[in-house]
């Protein structure tokens, strides 16, 4: 019988069957060796209280089986099971296994952790009556820490603060080093395994590692020489002989940003970065002595980036030092500490094996003897370093068992920690028997199982050959050039080398399943963005739920805001659905609007608070002016601290649950069906918090802003990440997010990149993430991104698998349309081009929104859900090979067209109403109510309120592109849906006609043409995008500026957003003439050069590439703003 060894597990293939079977297994060898089973003897971790249940379960219905059912015990005979065993014998280890069951340990990971830390409390240096803190509380305690680093010593703080954010001083230095630190303390705690938890911070901080090979410094002089030659130097011609617009702008450009000290910019900019690829720039190459200009001020600019990134690391170590320490005293005097802290306080006190054992059978009264180790590809390191001292005394120790399952290919959680390197290295471990390797699924059809085959059975071969698969030849170099030890083939690409690890063993369908019907589709959606998909994703899901309204349907996507999407999509398409991701509450405008009170309460200068309180409807309630009628100075901060007062004393007056509850009252009247959940998930953590939050109303907003919350409904379907469907299955599935690049590394402050050549040893050094084309000047830094990306590819490449492995019968792929740079990223559609010609073939051809333009199996599923349980793999039958066709769909069958059942119209997401004249509040820098009368006022005076804008906003928000025949009409009833949502009422026959009629109008002439895609012929882009109502949050100038915007176009080239436009619906001012009519519009500059500015940083183009245009409906006329 095998006592020791590794099992690697596909998806649905019993893995808790097996464990369970095994630990059965251990308990009747033991009795029959010693005559008791000992079951308190035995530890089996896993990761989630829910699969420890399971596991339990699973023992106490095998034992009850095997005593009772001959069937079943010939079933559990085989080897790699439980073996032959009697009836007497199961009973027997039955009854043990009750009367032992309050001393049993099948539990998490952290739930044994805790166990230990409260059996050596002392030795780990914990309080009397320590606990658990939650995740908002640990996020607040750090905040203090933080603070109270500042208050030792501000002026070094804010010095330290500046170093670590290439620079540029934050407004706001506590929350400032806070964002920039980012990842760091989860590195540092990893480098704390260590004796030196600073050495790896500072390893690139020595003057003696070059970061820049070609950081050359220049002097001032020198510098100011370089830039007057560069502006002087002669303008490339076009072939016309007139100057080069792209060159007229970018010498400017770049002699400024050179002059102005801006290196981090210069290095970025598009015509130094053309430079250093090609050599040209708008294909045309420099004037020599612009461009030996060009090369002293980027040789210089290395310089001054790498003392900075030098700065930035010294900062980073000395700061992150200083919290932690802080964090360490705050957490024993407050006895409030995390999971992730208690384990490395055991790793690092090394309290398994050894002495620890025998002190361990003294205080818990038990010792281990076996143990069982599940999900072991989502170890950390610090994990593994607190088991491994016992998992090596096991080792050492006849007549001890030990069983690890795991499975790398549903390793996706190296975000927070999970290390599959670290099951290859238990595995290579001395002393390990062969087992057997459960490749058998007890869960999906011989057609799911077949395209699982396809597409990840030799996804490494697929890749090879490819840009993607290009090798880094001076890779192992660089590292050793630094000092550095490189890990193993790192001259091969990030991408192999994550497939390297990424074992895979061919799935096999169980006997039972042998005959199981099932398909795969996939389909276009009309672009690659959350809310096109989700229409898709709608599409398929109506259709199918009406067809088997029986069946479990579970939508999978990457983010929280698809889910937002699709959960939309659904609802408008009539489709009940299950919101299962953890959205924030500030996905709510309402709750945002209460959150933004509060810190202005706590923080009075917060001009981004302020700003949101000065917009409507939050103005009228609480009586509050215009942020922008102050115009800075003196009298915006007394209004600030006004304000501010005002929030304080009616905390204190009422305490905080009470406030909350009075206001979200004050709000009913202008919330949306949405809002109203988010607010009353939000009144429900006022209740739950700690009074003392009256007084810091800031960490009850750090609370919120950190807490995700779940809306779910038990619907039969469902929508959640992939990370949430982890050890579940449906009957259906629809996988999203396809088109999102794997092994993505973003770049900026607060994101870190560790080199751990070995797994089972803290990081030997730590580098900044820097933006792409930063890291193109430093071979090393780019050394350092690529060991990110190895661990981002394993994820994203697990992630694919684990979504495509949920399905039991069906699985609906949903694909944007392809693009020129597809070849150059790796996407699940990208595998699923080179995994199948018909595939690539029929998604070339497929023109057509929601069109299935690929299949394999055939859709011959009952009108109900699966006949079969949804757990039950007790079955261990034989198996099948099962085999995969595909068919491109040469005549392309669409998706149904789908008549949605009558529903409310959907939620809408704003909380302020238009005004009497049209303009949207969260987006507007206007008054609300005519003639000055305050929108709540206006209503009840019969003042317009609102509705006639709503509505001529409604109609352009439907509208993606004009055809000859103008508006289509037959989207007035959503219209009409929408708008007696947001205004509360129906809207009347009378301005129902009369609003269709300008509409139609309006569209007929200059309004028409902006919305017809000839307007932007001249742009030259390949693609161009519709996002109507489109939100936005962004920073600019250290400013955060949030908004919706009512119609964008982008152009795209090659992928990249190049150009856009703005347009802002605007009704009323029919009759105003000359100056009256510019003094009305006056304001709206101020909005639009916004929303330029705004599309400018979300994109990374240059303003001028950013145009915005007013559109007055009434006026059927257009102005450029």
């Amino acid at each position: 019988m095998i006592t020791r060894s590794v099992v690697i597990a596909n998806a649905g293939s019993g893995k808790t069957y097996l464990l369970a079977n095994r630990l059965i297994r251990w308990m009747i060898e033991e009795r029959r060796a010693t005559n008791t089973a000992s079951p308190d003897r035995m530890l089996a971790v896993t990761f989630t209280r829910k699969a420890a249940g399971e596991i339990l379960e699973r023992v106490l219905r095998h034992l009850a089986l095997g005593s009772l059912d001959a069937a079943k015990r010939e079933e559990f005979s085989i080897a790699s099971q439980i073996g032959p065993a009697s009836a007497e014998e199961y009973s027997a280890v039955l009854r043990e296994v009750v009367d032992a069951l309050h001393r049993m340990s099948i539990s998490t990971i952290d739930g044994f952790f805790m166990q230990m830390a409260g059996a050596f409390g002392p030795e780990l240096g914990l309080p009397e009556g320590w606990r658990i803190a939650e995740d908002d509380e640990q996020r607040a305690m750090r905040m203090d820490a933080i603070g109270a680093v500042i208050a030792a010593d501000p002026m070094r703080a804010v010095d330290l603060a500046r170093q670590m954010s290439d620079g540029e001083p934050k407004v706001e230095i506590q929350a400032g080093i806070d964002a920039a630190l980012g990842g760091a303390f989860t590195i540092w705690d990893r480098c704390a395994l260590g004796n030196d938890p600073g050495k790896p911070w500072l390893a690139l901080a020595s003057d003696s590692v070059q970061l820049f090979p070609k950081a050359r410094r220049c002097d001032a002089a020198a510098r100011v020489a370089l830039i007057d030659a560069m502006r002087q130097a002669a303008v490339p011609l076009t072939k016309g002989g007139t100057p080069n617009k792209h060159w007229t702008n970018a010498i400017p450009r770049v002699t400024r940003l050179a002059e102005d000290g801006h290196w981090f910019d210069l290095l970025k900019d598009s015509l130094v970065s053309a430079v250093r690829d090609t050599g040209v720039f708008s294909s045309v190459a420099p004037e020599p002595a612009f461009a030996r200009g060009l090369e002293k001020l980027v040789g210089h600019a290395c310089a001054e980036v790498q003392d900075v990134i030098r700065a930035r690391l010294r900062a980073t170590e000395e700061l992150v030092h200083s919290v932690d320490r802080e964090l360490v005293r705050m957490r024993r005097a407050e006895g409030a500490y995390g999971f992730q802290d208690i384990t490395t306080l055991i790793a690092r006190a090394h309290c398994l094996g050894g002495e620890g054992t025998e002190a361990m059978r003294e205080r818990l009264d038990r010792a281990i003897r076996d143990l069982a180790l599940d999900e072991f590809q989502d170890t950390s390191p610090a994990q593994w370093t607190a088991l491994v001292p016992l998992i090596d005394e096991i080792m050492a120790t006849g007549g001890r068992r030990f069983l690890v399952v795991g499975d790398p290919k549903q390793s996706i959680y190296a975000w927070r920690g999970g290390t599959p390197e670290l099951l290859a290295q238990v595995g290579s471990r001395p002393g390990l028997e062969e087992d057997a390797s459960l490749n058998t699924s007890f869960r999906s059809s011989p057609v799911i199982l077949g395209f699982v085959n396809t597409v990840f059975g030799d996804i490494a071969g697929l890749v090879s050959g490819t840009p993607l698969a290009a090798s880094t030849p001076d890779a192992e170099r660089t590292f050793t050039d630094a000092g550095l030890a490189a890990p193993r083939d790192v001259d091969r690409s990030p991408l192999l080398r994550a497939l390297a690890g990424w074992t895979f063993v061919k799935h096999l369908a169980a006997e039972r399943n042998s005959e199981m019907p099932g398909f795969v589709r996939a389909f276009r959606a009309a672009g690659p963005g959350a809310d096109a998909v989700a229409a898709t994703v709608a599409s398929i899901v109506a259709d199918r739920h009406a067809r088997r309204p029986d069946a479990t349907i579970a939508v999978l996507v990457s983010k929280n805001d698809e889910i937002t999407a699709c959960v939309a999509a659904l609802r408008r398409a009539g489709v009940a659905a299950s919101d299962e991701g953890r959205s924030q509450l500030l996905d709510s405008p309402a709750v945002t609007a209460i959150m933004a009170m509060l810190r202005l309460a706590d923080q009075p200068d917060d001009r981004a608070s302020h700003w949101i309180v000065s917009r409507e409807p939050v103005a009228s309630i609480f009586g509050c002016a215009p942020m922008e009628t102050f115009a800075g100075g003196a009298a915006q901060r007394t209004e600030a601290d006004r304000i501010s007062v005002q929030v304080r004393r009616a905390l204190h007056a009422e305490g905080l649950p009470a406030w909350i509850d009075r206001t979200i009252d004050r709000f009913r009247s202008v919330c949306s069906a949405r809002d109203m959940q988010r607010l009353h998930q939000l009144s429900v953590m006022a209740h739950d918090a700690d009074r003392a939050d009256v007084a810091r109303p800031g960490h009850f907003v750090t609370s919120v802003e950190s807490r995700g919350v779940r809306a779910a409904a038990g619907e039969r379907v469902r929508v959640m990440t992939i990370h949430a469907s982890k050890g579940l299955e449906f009957d259906e599935v629809v996988l999203g997010s396809l088109d999102r690049t794997m092994g993505t590394v973003d770049g900026g402050a607060g994101n870190w990149s560790v080199l751990a050549p070995d797994p089972t040893k803290p990081p030997i050094a730590v580098a900044p993430v820097l933006a792409s084309a930063i890291m193109e000047y430093s071979p090393l830094l780019e050394a350092f991104r690529r060991e990110a990306q190895v661990g981002r590819i394993f994820d994203d490449v697990s992630g694919f698998y684990v979504g495509v492995t949920r399905a039991r019968e069906a699985l609906h792929l949903v694909c944007a349309p392809p693009t020129g740079v597809d070849t150059l990223r790796l996407s699940g559609t990208r595998i699923l081009r080179m995994a199948f010609p018909e595939f690539e073939t029929g998604l070339l051809a497929t023109k057509v929104v929601n069109e299935r333009f690929w299949e394999c199996g055939v859709d011959a599923l009952p009108s109900g859900g699966s006949p079969l349980p949804a757990n039950n793999v007790e079955v261990a039958g034989l198996t099948s090979t099962p085999t995969l066709t595909s068919t491109p769909t040469s005549t392309s069958t669409p998706a149904p067209t789908l008549t949605p059942a009558p529903m409310p119209a959907p939620a809408v997401e704003r909380i302020a109403r238009p005004d009497a004249r049209g303009g949207v509040a969260p987006s507007s820098h206007e008054r609300l109510g005519a003639g000055g009368v305050p929108l709540f006022t206006a209503e009840f005076a019969g003042a317009d309120d609102g509705a006639r804008g709503s509505l001529a906003h409604a109609w352009f928000e439907h509208v993606e592109w004009l055809n000859s025949e103008g508006i289509d009409a037959a989207s007035e009833p959503q219209v009409l849906r929408a708008v007696a949502v947001e205004i509360g009422r129906p809207v009347d026959a009378a301005l129902r006609e009369s609003v269709r009629a300008l509409v139609m109008a309006a569209a007929q002439g200059p309004l028409g043409e902006c919305l017809r895609p000839a307007r932007y012929a001249l742009w030259k882009c390949d693609t161009l995008q519709v996002r109507s109502e489109m939100p936005f949050v962004v920073q600019i100038d250290g400013r955060t500026q949030r908004g919706r915007m009512d119609r964008v176009v982008l152009g795209m080239r090659a992928g990249r957003v190049v150009r856009a436009e703005v347009l802002d619906w605007k009704t009323g001012a029919r009759d105003l003439q000359g100056a009256e009519f510019e003094e009305r519009i006056a304001p709206y500059q101020l909005q639009m050069n916004g929303y330029r500015r705004a599309l400018a940083a979300m994109f990374e183009i240059a303003p001028e590439s950013v145009s915005a245009v007013l559109a007055f409906v009434d006026r059927g006329e257009i102005r450029a703003a």
